[in-house]
């Protein structure tokens, strides 16, 4: 606090530290998606390691509450059930009357993190009991990333009745959990 205010009695007295604290750290990343010129960058306020923890505590917040945490018993996943089915009878339907189709939607990371976790994409969808671990098997940014997306791609060879369906998540080529 001392880069910015230059009374340490006031601060004292009328500055929560610890929510401060937080808030430089918000501003300073949501600095990011402004296109006006940076003279100032809010991360310089921070240590290497400041910032890092930041984003333990940033990535165990989203894991708890939007991923298929323990402490919720893996529920809040669901909160996408309605998306994904109208998607897969979006799909089912494209797939019966066989007419090429595009459906997009767009929404925020608190709609595509739930529902990467709900479909199980790659590792989205793993349980980590120990928050200590959550870091090493579970990175917010790798799923929800400044224009993050998930895709399916239905190909069916002429004359044949099977489909076989590639997952996307950030155009990246990832599992789903069935065969």
């Amino acid at each position: 606090t001392r880069a910015l205010f230059n009374d340490a009695i006031y601060v004292a007295n009328n500055v929560n530290k610890k929510e401060f604290y937080t808030q430089m750290f918000k501003v300073a990343s949501n600095q990011q998606s402004l296109e006006e010129n940076k003279e100032f960058d809010f991360y310089d306020l921070f240590t290497n390691d400041e910032l890092y923890d930041m984003w333990l505590i940033n990535n165990a917040d989203w894991y708890a509450n939007y991923a298929n945490s323990p402490a919720t018993a893996g529920k809040r996943p669901y909160t996408q059930a309605r998306l994904l089915q109208d998607f897969l009878d979006k799909a089912d339907n494209a797939i019966k009357t066989g007419e090429n189709s595009a459906f997009l939607r767009f929404g925020h990371e608190v709609c595509v993190l739930p529902l990467a976790c709900l479909m199980e994409l790659g590792e989205c969808g793993i349980e980590i009991s120990n928050i200590d671990d959550i870091e090493k098997k579970w990175q917010n940014y790798t799923i929800f990333p400044m224009g993050s997306n998930i895709q399916w791609i239905f190909y069916q060879k002429k004359g044949s009745d099977d489909i076989l369906v590639k997952a996307l998540l950030n155009e990246n080529e990832v599992t789903l959990p069935v065969k």
